[in-house]
């Protein structure tokens, strides 16, 4: 993997929308651009997220505020706002957008690294090949494609699409594109799984497959990486946010893919645990998780397997 030029400050433009979620009588902050913000505090870095919400700069400059961890300012939600409420019921998640609609992106040349994570189609596969190519490393979070429905109402299943579009796509040596999902998106199918993710391997595109609380597969120019569950029970709200954002800094800190993996989970663990029994999570407080992998020996399980044994590295810990 190329090695990304280090600036001062991290830059991570981030192509998602913040949520309000709604567990039980309880409203807190979410999506990927909160849980984004609150995994690098945790881990004290140094950063900026640019926010890039469809066709919408107002929203955009008005939810930066809404970002910061350890703010307590409520968002104002008017109609040039574009923020999504989840309700949360028995771990099914009901989605409806408050504010104006959506259009179109302009792509930020801000910074070289990107989060691409939509949530209820807010994007396009267009919109993630400009992105992928603006940027030199580029995590694409496709589970938003698939998974969420809107009011109740029937879901729209665009997962098969993107996931086309990122194996038919050509990289240049200096791009790096990193595609996670779940293994939920394939009905839990591991064959179907296995497939997807050799062909991305195959296109240069490096796969991170979770399975909840099976773990996680992560799989690289041939090598497959075995990785125990981020939290054995309790909070994982945010964990995909969380781990997404970590290995994209990890890597902007100078590690290969293994070494970010293990950077990122390790420190995700700690933010989950922390926000389990708090609540809140102090900055830098898993700055030592991520930069030493503290645990990594209990928690984390290697396999250097070829591909072609990723069916059987995903059925044993299933």
């Amino acid at each position: 993997m190329k090695r990304m030029k280090k600036n001062k400050t991290f830059l991570l433009d981030i192509y998602s929308t913040p949520t309000i979620d709604v567990v039980g009588a309880k409203f807190t902050k979410g999506g990927p651009p909160f849980y984004a913000s609150l995994a690098l505090h945790a881990i004290g870095a140094t950063y900026r997220i640019i926010l890039n919400i469809p066709d919408n700069a107002e929203s955009s400059l008005a939810l930066i505020e809404y970002l910061n961890p350890t703010s307590k300012k409520p968002v104002k939600i008017d109609n040039h706002t574009l923020i999504f409420k989840i309700d949360v019921q028995n771990d099914e998640r009901k989605i409806k957008l408050l504010g104006k609609e959506y259009k179109s992106i302009v792509v930020s040349q801000e910074s070289s690294f990107a989060l691409f994570s939509p949530l209820l189609w807010e994007y396009t596969t267009s919109d993630m090949l400009k992105v992928i190519n603006s940027h030199g490393c580029t995590l694409v979070d496709i589970q938003g494609f698939s998974r969420l429905k809107l009011e109740d109402s029937e879901v729209i299943n665009t997962f098969e699409a993107a996931l086309s579009v990122l194996s038919s796509i050509v990289l240049s040596s200096s791009n790096c594109v990193i595609a996670k999902f779940s293994l939920e998106d394939f009905a839990n199918n591991i064959e179907a799984a296995t497939t997807a993710t050799r062909i991305l391997v195959r296109r240069g595109i490096r796969v991170v497959l979770t399975m909840g609380s099976a773990g996680l597969v992560a799989a690289d120019n041939g090598v497959c990486l075995s990785i125990e569950p981020l939290l054995k029970s309790g909070y994982s709200v945010g964990a995909g946010d969380i781990l997404a954002t970590l290995i994209l800094y990890a890597i902007y800190s100078g590690m290969d893919f293994t070494e970010a993996l293990l950077a990122a989970t390790s420190a995700t663990s700690c933010i989950l645990t922390l926000l389990e029994k708090h609540g809140v999570v102090a900055r830098a407080s898993c700055a030592k998780h991520f930069k030493e992998h503290i645990a990594a020996s209990k928690r984390f399980l290697f396999s250097n397997c070829c591909l072609e044994n990723v069916a059987a590295s995903l059925s044993n810990k299933r």
